[in-house]
């Protein structure tokens, strides 16, 4: 039943793309939100993007073209320190599933440079295009999904309680106050809410910068509501937050190339803002509703608590610290080393600890400077700051590689295509891209 609301949103995406010209390979911007599910192969789960990926492979093959290519010194270099994160994997362990997670990240990685071989001039306009159709399809089938469960309407695929099971909303019991707590987290087709939120980062990204422009049109501005919808019903605090700061920073980028007409409607829109949540304030409106808000995070662990991030991520330090700092333990198993037998919760710490100071840290390092060379590219070259693309890559890739720092996820495909592309336009053969 879960490919039944997957093809439903994908069908939705298709029509908002009506009358636009996309080549298919730019559809895989359509399967990536499909985090979780695929078809299960030797313990790998083989995901709708890795398929079109392949395609992509038999077209080269069969028009005999030259397919595969390294387009940037990043790419190769982050592939090499890929298949030594592998390689530590199977030395310093022997869990099975901590060898697949190494095996899996060659795969992600190669997948990623598949796609960006395919990339011309005229994917600048295309990839805008296509992830905010896929914002608003994706959005759309998921609010759908949360009418009806509120609604008490129950349709396989929508709610499950265990974690494996397919499902769009995750149901999770805490205690609080020694009453059991049912609460009920968006998480679309990905395992975890922390990671549903990309989507509706990304076509923010374009509409906001749309709306910047004034080329916006309903598709823009109903793909930020859905958006908004959808992460805030995944409850995820970081997710609110990473949307809130793509708004943020996409008003600030688009402030810089605006006409004087749309600079002046951004400082009263801004001034009207602020005037609103003064009066709110006074009247003692403002109050009350933050307290509301903040109320649906009171059964869960604050920052510093036995179960919070800041409390985890102490302990997996000195985990790695005392086990094996130089090479690491393993993907995966930090939750066999520690007394509340939790995970990093942190994708970058989790790098650390599967390969060590070494592998982990040149890893880390690595994504830094991309991120960094990313930032300055716009700045730096002028043609590059006013295109569209450009901005929703360096601040998408920006984006993931934040949202990250609150779950587990290496091999998220948003992570990997999105550098890969940032990567082709900042040091590679796609420079100007």
């Amino acid at each position: 039943m879960i490919w039944l609301w997957i093809c439903a949103a994908w069908l939705l995406s298709f029509a908002v793309l009506k009358n636009k010209k996309i080549e298919w390979e730019h559809l895989i911007w359509l399967l990536l939100p499909v985090d979780m599910y695929g078809i299960p192969i030797g313990g790998i789960t083989v995901k709708p993007y890795m398929l079109l990926c392949l395609l992509i492979v038999v077209r080269f093959f069969l028009q005999r073209k030259k397919g595969f290519s390294i387009k940037s010194r990043w790419s190769m270099g982050i592939g090499v320190l890929a298949v030594l994160l592998f390689l530590v994997n199977m030395m310093n362990n022997s869990s099975t599933s901590s060898i697949t997670a190494g095996m899996l990240l060659p795969l992600v990685w190669i997948c990623s440079m598949i796609y960006v071989s395919t990339l011309t001039p005229e994917s600048e306009s295309q990839i805008p295009d296509i992830i905010l159709a896929a914002g608003i399809g994706f959005g759309a089938v998921l609010c759908l999904a949360c009418v009806l469960n509120d609604m008490n309407v129950r349709i396989d695929g929508i709610v499950t309680r265990i974690r494996q099971n397919p499902g769009m909303i995750m149901a999770f019991y805490n205690m609080n106050d020694g009453v059991l707590v049912r609460i009920e987290r968006l998480r679309g087709f990905s395992i975890d809410p922390n990671t549903m939120g990309c989507t509706f980062f990304f076509a923010a990204i374009v509409a906001v910068l749309r709306i910047m422009k004034r080329k916006a049109g309903w598709r823009e501005y109903l793909a930020l509501i859905l958006g908004g919808y959808c992460v805030v019903r995944s409850n995820s605090r970081m997710g609110m937050i990473c949307f809130a700061l793509v708004v943020i920073v996409c008003v600030a980028v688009g402030y810089r190339t605006a006409d004087v007409r749309t600079r002046n409607r951004t400082k009263m829109g801004i001034l009207a803002a602020i005037a609103i949540l003064i009066l709110m304030f006074v009247m003692g409106f403002l109050t009350p509703l933050l307290e509301s808000f903040l109320a649906q995070f009171d059964n869960r662990s604050g920052l510093s608590d036995e179960y919070g991030r800041l409390t985890i991520w102490e302990e997996a330090i000195t985990v790695l610290l005392k086990e094996n700092p130089l090479f690491g333990i393993g993907f995966g198993q930090m939750q066999y080393h520690t007394q509340m037998n939790r995970a990093c919760h942190n994708t970058w710490l989790e790098v650390l600890a599967a390969g060590g100071l070494l592998i982990g840290g040149a890893f880390l390092i690595q994504f830094m400077a991309l991120a960094y060379a990313g930032l300055r590219h716009p700045f730096e070259n002028k043609e590059a700051g006013e295109k569209e693309v450009v901005w929703t890559m360096v601040l998408g890739l920006l984006v993931v590689m934040i949202s990250l720092f609150g779950v587990d996820h290496l091999m998220y495909s948003y992570l990997w295509f999105t550098a890969a592309v940032v990567a082709a336009f900042t040091h590679g053969s796609r420079r100007g891209l």
